[in-house]
């Protein structure tokens, strides 16, 4: 997977807006992790004369982003301008409370001497703050819904600490300080059976979720429900491994989810891939860097 931030251009032919690149989905977690939904934004001067006292606003419908506005003194015949979007902010309350998916629009207004000269609105899909986009924008999104600090986590590690106890004569979870892969997927395994425990029953996610996304059970509904996903439990699980220090992996197939962990510190240096080579080589016998976990095995029942 290009870990570029994927955006969207809409074409226009409206005067003045040259090019308007933007991301065309937003939730609670994207305005956490402070990406710009605006990517780049070029006005040209099309006309043979000065265009002058220029006002540029960006604006939304429903309000989930802060109005944005940009004075230009003069703009010459023939001439391009990029304009650098700052303090283009995603509201954080309004996105926090919304439940339901919105379609939103951003609207780009150019104006000269108070007179408006070129207008275009752009289409963004405004998620629940509990749902994540797929992997056609931003697929890396879904790795902050790993939430290790949440406290339920606390108490599957105690679970998870006596049963390594009980394997090891050793209850502490000290991530890769031993240096042995053995050791980590011990850890691992204490983890999955406290979460086995636990008696999520499964719940099949929608058809094709990887590419439109889904709504995402966060710990505290997993906790109250004991209902899960396939997603759901892979985060659950990666929560609990990235609480306990270890470098977790989230992997996404068509229609299905799991999930893993490094067995020696060590990471991809990118946010996202799509060769499966390396999660084979790294998985081979003899290898021992990295081991996947079916994330529905832990659910209850077969």
């Amino acid at each position: 997977m290009d870990q570029k931030i994927i955006t969207h251009m809409t074409p226009t032919t409206a005067p003045l807006i040259d090019e308007f690149i933007y991301t065309p989905v937003v939730n609670y977690a994207i305005q956490q992790n402070r990406i710009p939904i605006v990517r780049k934004l070029v006005l040209e001067n099309t006309t043979e004369e000065d265009l002058h006292e220029l006002k540029i606003t960006l604006t939304s419908e429903p309000e989930f982003v802060s109005n944005w506005e940009y004075r230009l003194e003069t703009l010459p015949p023939n001439q391009k301008i990029e304009l650098e979007v700052k303090d283009l902010k995603l509201s954080a309350k309004f996105l926090s409370e919304l439940t339901e998916r919105l379609s939103g629009e951003l609207h780009l207004k150019v104006f000269s001497n108070n007179e408006l000269l070129s207008q275009q609105s752009y289409s963004v899909d405004v998620l629940a703050y509990d749902q994540w986009n797929g992997i056609g924008t931003l697929p890396e999104i879904l790795a902050a819904f790993v939430t290790p600090n949440y406290p339920e986590i606390a108490k599957v590690l105690q679970t998870a600490a006596t049963i390594l106890e009980g394997w090891t004569g050793n209850p502490s979870f000290d991530g890769y300080q031993s240096l042995n892969p053995d050791r980590v997927k011990k850890q691992m395994g204490a983890i999955f059976e406290a979460i086995a425990s636990l008696q999520l029953v499964y719940c099949a996610p929608p058809a094709s979720f990887e590419n439109t996304g889904q709504r995402l059970r966060t710990c505290d509904t997993i906790f109250a429900h004991k209902l899960s996903t396939c997603i759901d439990t892979a985060l659950l699980y990666a929560s609990c491994i990235e609480a306990i220090g270890l470098n977790p992996l989230l992997i996404v197939l068509k229609g299905h989810a799991f999930v893993g962990a490094w067995l020696i510190d060590d990471s991809f240096a990118d946010t996202v891939n799509d060769d499966v080579s390396l999660l084979k080589k790294r998985t081979a016998t003899g290898i021992n860097e990295i081991a996947l976990v079916e994330a529905t095995s832990m659910n209850a029942g077969k």
